[in-house]
């Protein structure tokens, strides 16, 4: 059975263009593949594969060479849309991006970054990956550091992630650290505070404490709701994870932890004097990195 496969790929070229890879279920198909569409004037190119996947789950593209020497100087790939056997998708429309989005395209913006795209629905053959329900309505988490004190930003907001990009220059982009779901029925606010005496970011899904901060912490300026988190973390079951929170008495800071491991060095002292654990906080999709800092 043959199949048709087509990626429209457009890209930011900065000292040469970028490179890519394709790969169904996990294995590259072809060769390393270069971009020249430029996508700031509204260009896009082809790239087709022909073949029997008429048992595949999922393909991605993986951005392979970023550079970037500050604003305007920075090579970036775009997936503008994905075709399977003539159903469309915008390239936004993943099932999971590493990087950001970027209108309907998903923009790869640091090397390895992946898009993946979801073909189990069109094709015939069983498939062992179901997606959950929830994973169309999941928001990536972006997390920055800010590498003068160590203090880390996270959003869901792509005008948010925009602005920090190109007006603060000493928070660094670290990439997509988990998801959040829509707003519903079985989720909550999650508030962010920004302490302006520490220069530390703060996070809350409990009302009564958030209240609480408003009245008795006037360095701590409210920034509102950050995104949302699971009321009930049997929802997502072993694709959620509960982060604990811990507060350093010394520094100001607050740390985010879901890894078992983690958070017995931190409250055995491994990772330094100061820290006391204030319990768990709020549960999220897995995030990529097990250690999330606020």
């Amino acid at each position: 059975m043959a199949n048709k496969v087509t990626f429209k790929i457009s890209e930011d070229e900065y000292l040469g263009n970028a490179q890519f890879i394709v790969k169904v279920d996990g294995v590259q198909i072809g060769d390393v593949l270069t971009a020249t569409a430029a996508h700031s004037s509204g260009q896009s190119e082809d790239f087709s594969f022909s073949g029997d996947f008429s048992s595949a789950h999922q393909f991605s593209v993986t951005y392979l060479n970023d550079l970037y020497n500050g604003p305007g100087n920075d090579r970036d790939l775009y997936v503008d849309s994905f075709t399977f056997d003539g159903h469309t998708k915008a390239g936004s429309d993943t099932l999971s991006n590493t990087g950001i989005t970027a209108g309907t395209s998903a923009n790869l913006i640091t090397t390895n970054d992946t898009a993946s795209y979801d073909v189990s629905q069109y094709t015939s053959q069983p498939t062992d990956h179901t997606p959950s329900p929830t994973a169309e309505h999941l928001n990536p988490i972006y997390r920055f550091v800010n590498v003068s004190n160590g203090d880390h930003l996270f959003t869901t907001d792509i005008n948010e992630l925009n602005s920090v990009l190109k007006t603060s220059p000493d928070y660094h982009f670290e990439g997509v650290v988990g998801s959040t779901p829509d707003k519903g029925s079985n989720t909550q606010d999650v508030f962010r505070f920004f302490d302006t005496v520490h220069g530390q970011h703060f996070y809350t899904s409990d009302v009564t404490e958030r209240d609480t901060v408003l009245k008795t912490l006037p360095s701590y300026h409210y920034e509102g709701v950050a995104f949302q988190a699971y009321t009930d973390p049997t929802v997502v079951g072993s694709g959620g994870e509960t982060l604990e929170r811990f507060f350093n008495t010394q520094t100001g800071a607050h740390m985010y932890s879901a890894d078992a491991t983690e958070i017995k060095s931190i409250n055995g002292g491994q990772q330094g004097p100061g820290w006391i654990d204030e319990g768990k906080v709020f549960t999220v999709h897995v995030a990529t990195d097990t250690l999330l800092h606020a």
